[in-house]
């Protein structure tokens, strides 16, 4: 149903600079918020969830990128890791502190931390609890609980479709 990845934390950073982390799993990436001026040191603290409709194979990996942030310039990628799902599609979880590797896939001193957990459609790995399904969006709503979407102000007008009360 859901491959959910934690992110915790980044050391051993070389210099200071603006940090941000991609993390892709089938084609869809997601951006953490951009760490300023991070200096050794960078905490994330953010989750992301991808949808799984279709079972993950053991062949399959979820790649993560740490990269320094330039609003002007290309943000340059300073460390990667790639996670092969076959050890996490047997356990449901996994909580890695790992090196990242360079762009010539040289081990290097910086160290991610991250949890990451699977939960299948079958329902044979991992289990869902009642409160990971259920949080607030962005407008303060239950998501889960039946309520149904609503644009923000505004936005109603610039939509082919119309919402009935």
């Amino acid at each position: 149903m859901a491959l959910v990845l934690t992110l915790k934390s980044v050391e051993n950073l070389p210099g200071k600079a603006d940090r941000l982390i991609q993390a892709t799993y089938r084609g869809l990436t997601y951006t953490t918020k951009i760490i300023p001026r991070a200096k050794g040191v960078a905490y994330f603290g953010q989750t992301f969830e991808w949808p799984v409709a279709r079972a993950a194979e053991s062949d399959e990996s979820l790649h993560i990128q740490l990269f320094n942030f330039s609003k002007y310039l290309n943000n340059k990628c300073i460390g990667t890791y790639s996670l092969f799902l076959q050890h996490l599609i047997e356990h449901g979880e996994l909580k890695i502190s790992e090196s990242l590797t360079d762009h010539l896939n040289r081990i290097s001193d910086i160290n991610i931390t991250f949890e990451v957990r699977y939960y299948s459609p079958d329902g044979k790995v991992g289990q869902w609890n009642q409160g990971e399904f259920t949080g607030d969006d962005v407008d303060g709503q239950s998501i889960g609980s039946g309520s149904s979407y609503r644009p923000p102000s505004g936005l109603e007008d610039t939509m082919s479709f119309k919402f009935e009360e």
